[in-house]
């Protein structure tokens, strides 16, 4: 990213600006909008938009899609926005860089774009990596789970699963056991642990498959106790160090 781009200061009517062509986010979430609406309304735009010339009064916003948003609403206009005279990619990272300052980013949104980037662009993973100051499998993981099972997409996108969860479940070969996995992990819950555990027990067990004698199901943990945890540098989930587990067993 160039950082001796040029940028300046300037008022701009409402009816020039146009939201970004593409967000990384997908849906913007009500949670915290609602509190950043009133904000706004009560001491104005802190921070301008930062938005690109599209051609003559036209723009495009690159940072602040929230806010932007926010504008429309109250209505504030005109707009106080930084203009930056940015290349095409270069915008698209700053939109990264923009909404990396959030935590609740979706990974599949995450990995959508990532993919968005590397067809536009011809960029690697290891691009994408340096751009946004994440690591290699960090970036892997994202677009990873976009190519893996469907159904486990739509509950990582969902929320109803982590993307640690889901990674571990797209390695189970069968897709009937796969999928009765996956409903087990989102109606139970479940660990990265557990899963891989599964995925073991379900990876070596041939013949036809009963889910009512499903390996590693009849001896999931019932309670956990108290453990430490750490987050994994890939995926961002967090294990636990040491476990306490009760299993009922018939002995």
């Amino acid at each position: 990213m160039n950082v001796n781009v040029e940028y300046n200061f300037k008022m701009i009517p409402l009816s020039y600006i146009h939201p970004p062509l593409r967000e990384v986010r997908e849906f913007m979430s009500e949670e915290g909008f609602a509190d950043l609406l009133q904000d706004i309304k009560t001491r104005g735009l802190i921070n301008p938009i930062t938005v690109k010339e599209l051609s003559n009064d036209k723009f495009e916003v690159i940072a602040g899609a929230r806010r932007f948003e926010c504008c429309k609403r109250i209505p504030l206009d005109p707009v106080p926005c930084i203009i930056r005279n940015e290349t095409a990619k270069d915008s698209e990272f700053i939109k990264l860089s923009e909404n990396f300052k959030r935590e609740d980013v979706n990974p599949v949104d995450e990995g959508l774009f990532y993919i968005h980037l590397v067809d536009t662009y011809g960029l690697n993973d290891r691009d994408l990596a340096e751009a946004t100051n994440r690591s290699v499998g960090y970036i892997r993981s994202r677009m990873s789970i976009i190519s893996g099972d469907e159904m486990i997409c739509h509950a990582v996108k969902d929320q109803v699963i982590g993307i640690g969860v889901g990674l571990a479940l797209n390695a189970i070969i069968s897709q009937e056991k796969r999928l009765f996995y996956l409903k087990w992990a989102i109606s139970e819950g479940s660990t990265v642990a557990t899963v891989e555990r599964w995925v073991r027990d379900a990876n070596l067990e041939s013949g036809p498959f009963n889910p009512d004698q499903a390996p590693g199901i009849l001896d999931a943990p019932i309670s956990k106790g108290t453990e430490m945890l750490f987050p994994c540098e890939v995926c961002g989930a967090m294990y636990g160090i040491n476990f306490t587990y009760i299993f009922r067993t018939c002995a």
